[in-house]
């Protein structure tokens, strides 16, 4: 692999977990560079929610040539309107179901709607504490860095100000929990916001039942603390429903999304606005504008994504169902520790075994992701929503008979 690109993850670098050259992608396989094909359970976390969809990339070809035919490959959303940003606002606002809310702010990412929530909260609170759980993750960006606690000490050197933050620990149990809303209670007058990641997804699948939700956005909400929903890991059909919201009968007063909102095509996000939220920033001052905003390409692709969602929509409620079904029926029968709901599911594995066993799966053509966190250690199994049941099974079989391998060793 050359070396003339990098990124910086932990450090400057350019080798990857899987340290494979892609070459093409049907359905949840993928196909190297050396023609060898392997079982796609990584990329679910990020963007592919839909795996290498080929029905969907050929709406995207159609859609996509139908504005470049237009020469109207770039737009300043600042300087000119589109029709189709308010009609995707719609289908987004419909897809999500939720009347109060009202409102969508495009972005690029899902860190840069954590950052532009975060600057709404600054906006329009006169309290200054913000609080985040401690194995969350909220993205890259300073104000999302601020407020991720599983990458704090990742980003001890770059002066980021937590004066103002409070990142507590994810509850374990009731005591946990009731000993939280406590201290929500006590400090109602300092806390601006609560950002709630509802599933912890990179620090190891970790989630509480519904009730604690329910009760923690209506505490917050009774004493005025902002409440801001980070789904851009579990939205879209990944815990069960569309959005975790959905299985609330409270909602919060924000929801940020981005990574499945077009299926990774093109960088895309969006924050989206509850009236309250609303009619608060209308009396501000806030700038919170990228160059790409709007981008109409990007905003195409949410479009064909979400027509794909809602034809389909039956079909992938089920099929995620089925996946959470199987994972815990052939986790149980082989008495292996999980943590999983919908498609988002967590293996505890011991530290030293973590590496050794992604390459052995690897090996045999799987590919799965890791967490490694000061809390706990696994693999994480991220499946595309619409992946073949069958195909699922006989896959997980495989990897429990690797880990038992492994752990017993």
């Amino acid at each position: 692999m050359s070396n003339k690109h990098g990124f910086l993850n932990g450090y400057l670098r350019n080798d990857t977990l899987h340290n494979i050259s892609l070459l093409s992608g049907s359905g949840s396989k993928l196909l190297d560079a050396n023609n060898k094909r392997y079982i796609d359970l990584n990329s679910g976390l990020w963007n592919v929610v839909l795996g290498y969809n080929e029905e969907l990339n050929q709406n995207f070809k159609y859609a996509f040539s139908k504005i470049l035919d237009n020469n109207l490959s770039y737009i300043d959303m600042t300087s000119y309107h589109h029709e189709l940003y308010e009609e995707v606002a719609e289908m987004i606002i419909d897809f999500i179901g939720k009347d109060e809310l009202q409102k969508v702010v495009y972005t690029n990412s899902g860190s840069e709607s954590i950052e532009g929530a975060i600057k709404i909260v600054n906006s329009i609170s006169n309290k200054n504490k913000i609080v985040s759980f401690s194995n969350s993750y909220h993205g890259t960006f300073f104000g999302d860095m601020s407020v991720s606690g599983l990458t704090k000490e990742v980003n001890k050197e770059q002066g980021i100000d937590y004066s103002n933050r409070v990142i507590v620990d994810f509850p374990k149990n009731s005591l946990d929990e009731e000993k939280l809303f406590d201290y929500i209670k006590n400090n109602k007058n300092e806390i601006s916001a609560f950002f709630i990641e509802p599933v912890i997804g990179s620090g190891g699948i970790h989630f509480r039942g519904l009730d604690f939700y329910e009760k923690l956005l209506k505490i917050c909400n009774r004493l005025d603390i902002i409440t801001i929903f980070d789904e851009v890991a579990t939205g879209f059909y990944k815990s069960g429903e569309k959005f975790f919201i959905n299985k609330l009968s409270t909602t919060p007063d924000v929801l940020c999304v981005s990574k499945s909102i077009n299926n990774g095509v093109l960088p895309s996000g969006a924050i989206i606005l509850n009236e309250k939220i609303i009619n608060q920033l209308k009396s501000k001052t806030i700038k919170h504008m990228s160059t790409q905003n709007g981008n109409i390409l990007a905003i195409v692709s949410i479009k064909e994504t979400l027509k794909y969602y809602n034809k389909y929509n039956n079909i992938l409620l089920e099929n995620v169902k089925q996946i959470e079904k199987v994972t815990k029926d052939i986790c149980d029968l082989h008495n292996i520790e999980n943590r999983s709901i919908g498609t988002m599911i967590a293996i505890p594995v011991k530290k030293d075994n973590i590496n050794p066993l992604i390459e052995a799966l690897k090996n045999n053509g799987i590919l799965v992701y890791r967490h490694i966190t000061k809390t706990g250690n696994g693999l994480t199994l991220f499946p595309h929503i619409n992946i073949n049941i069958d195909e699922y099974k006989k896959v997980l079989k495989f990897i429990i008979k690797r880990v038992k391998k492994y752990e017993i060793s």
